[in-house]
């Protein structure tokens, strides 16, 4: 699933209009920035899958699959479910200038409106003359895939394409500031670990704050409790207040510490070098594998079975986090997308990725076109199991995650 941003909308339109007739059945929110609404058709169910993700921000309709009943009770879950659940959807369009915005009409003037624009994403509903609109816009540009500009540009870019054109360089495809300057690696970096840092400070002296009156009263009453024994036991009690005080002076020491690192991060920007990330280990027996290695980027391979031992081979290596990828509905390859662990591939690498897998995949008799799209099975390896008695190359998938891809032939080279 593409960014928003790099989203053919007319083409996505086209495929989201088999939704039209169809009524919502339910509304669940699994995080924040994720609205799943269950759609009923007539021949069948499918769920409409709103991301608002700066990282990774799609809209698509996939395949029904039952969606947890637990969810966020956000202002737009809550206005989902009173003005939208039970009402069908009448028609889908795109705003013929600018063409960044998805809007899908619900019987009884109810609209939901999804915004994709570069400085960030919009979720818009309105029905019943109420509005509940949710910009959602990135607070840096350190994150992958997402883009940002500065507000007083950004709010020219909603009205004027010339402005979009001209800032946003198509041949490399790099979003710039308005001065066209690239922030660099190093300096997203600092800005990353700086901001961390004043979130510990903070939450920091929050807790002082909070909890220092509470000190106070605790040693006079401790003080008190000393006073009315006379002597006898008194030495847990002035103990328990050393303990307190220590606590006290621990933390605001602790806050100092913290102060100083900003200090010297703002003073001296070299010092500060982005630790580099150490490939995963090759384990014991991995050598042995006898499958396509494909170098994605510094850090990540897909690795390809090709054959049914090939593919039983694949859950025998890596970790549990890495990425699996199979053709839905057809036969072939299996794919496991290998890197560092606490780390996730950007969705560029996973779109390549599965492109690799799918030319890896076709056969003679069944080859794909340009620009086809292809559904992928994309999901952690710890999802996917091999029951006793399973033929060679036979799986069984326990949380299965479909992503639509486009079909692109391109050139790879295998290590």
């Amino acid at each position: 699933m593409l960014p928003l941003e790099y989203l053919d909308l007319y083409r996505l339109c086209e495929e989201l209009r088999q939704l039209v007739g169809g009524q919502v059945q339910g509304v669940s929110n699994p995080s924040p920035l994720r609205y799943i609404l269950e759609i009923r058709l007539p021949m069948q169910s499918r769920n409409l899958i709103i991301d608002l993700t700066p990282s990774k921000p799609f809209i698509v309709s996939t395949s029904f699959t039952k969606t947890k009943s637990q969810s966020k009770k956000t202002p737009a879950t809550n206005f989902l479910k009173a003005h939208f659940q039970g009402s069908r959807i009448e028609k889908l369009e795109v705003a013929s200038k600018p063409n960044r915005i998805v809007k899908i009409l619900f019987t009884g003037a109810g609209e939901l409106i999804v915004k994709c624009f570069p400085h960030g994403q919009h979720l818009v509903l309105k029905a019943d003359k109420k509005v509940v609109n949710i910009p959602l816009r990135p607070k840096n540009n350190d994150i992958d895939e997402a883009s940002y500009v500065e507000p007083e540009a950004s709010k020219t870019w909603d009205f004027n394409d010339e402005l979009f054109s001209e800032i946003f360089n198509v041949n490399g495809g790099t979003l710039k500031n308005p001065e066209g300057l690239e922030k660099s690696a190093e300096d997203s970096y600092r800005l990353k670990v700086l901001k961390k840092l004043e979130r510990a400070v903070q939450t920091l002296e929050k807790g002082i704050a909070e909890q220092r009156p509470l000190d106070l009263e605790r040693i006079e009453a401790l003080r008190v409790e000393a006073s009315l024994r006379q002597g006898r036991g008194t030495q847990e009690l002035f103990d328990e207040i050393k303990r307190i005080n220590k606590k006290a002076v621990v933390s605001e020491q602790r806050r100092q510490d913290l102060l100083s690192q900003i200090a010297k991060i703002q003073s001296n920007p070299g010092a500060l070098v982005q630790p580099k990330i150490s490939p995963s280990k090759v384990k014991k027996g991995e050598s042995r594998f006898s499958g396509t290695r494909v170098r994605i980027s510094e850090h990540w391979e897909l690795w390809v079975g090709r054959n049914a031992w090939q593919n039983d081979d694949l859950l025998k290596v890596g970790g549990s986090h890495e990425l699996w990828f199979h053709l839905r509905d057809y036969p072939g390859a299996h794919g496991l997308l290998r890197g560092p662990k606490k780390s996730e591939p950007t969705p560029s690498q996973v779109e390549l990725a599965a492109r690799i897998v799918a030319i890896l995949s076709q056969s003679k008799k069944r080859p794909f076109s340009e620009g086809e799209n292809l559904d992928f099975i994309i999901t952690p390896k710890k999802f996917v199991r091999k029951r006793k008695g399973d033929a060679p190359g036979r799986v069984t998938v326990e949380r299965e995650s479909v992503r639509r891809i486009a079909f692109k032939s391109l050139k790879f080279e295998v290590i």
